[in-house]
């Protein structure tokens, strides 16, 4: 089974500092985000992910699953970050859907500098 990592939404200064760190770790990562995005920054950068699922919207937790099926990621991710801060709260709910219906629901999405300082320490 595949160790998988879920980005949802590209970080906007053009860095993947997530994605380095998950491929280190032998994860294959994944990158949600909208189209225009992806071809936006396409143009001046390569980005790093092994698939990156496409949305037109990145705000809902159920699609963003529902596209990852599509893509044909069978398997749980067992990471999920967002990339840029206006889709914690998405991730947050990604991560209680997986964790299912009998785990407590107290995930507080974490602002980009806890993101980082819980990389850091993990």
């Amino acid at each position: 089974m595949r160790k998988i990592f879920l980005q949802i939404g590209a970080t906007r200064d053009g860095q993947s500092p997530y994605c380095v760190v998950a491929k280190r770790k032998g994860y294959f990562t994944v990158l949600a985000e909208m189209s225009d995005f992806v071809d936006y920054q396409s143009l001046s950068l390569a980005l790093p992910f092994d698939l990156i699922v496409r949305l037109d919207r990145l705000e809902n937790p159920w699609e963003v699953l529902q596209a990852c099926l599509r893509a044909g990621l069978l398997e749980h991710p067992r990471v999920v970050l967002a990339g840029f801060e206006a889709y914690n709260v998405c991730a947050g709910r990604v991560r209680e859907i997986l964790a299912g219906p009998d785990a407590p629901h107290t995930f507080i999405p974490l602002d980009k500098y806890a993101q980082r300082m819980a990389l850091k320490k993990a």
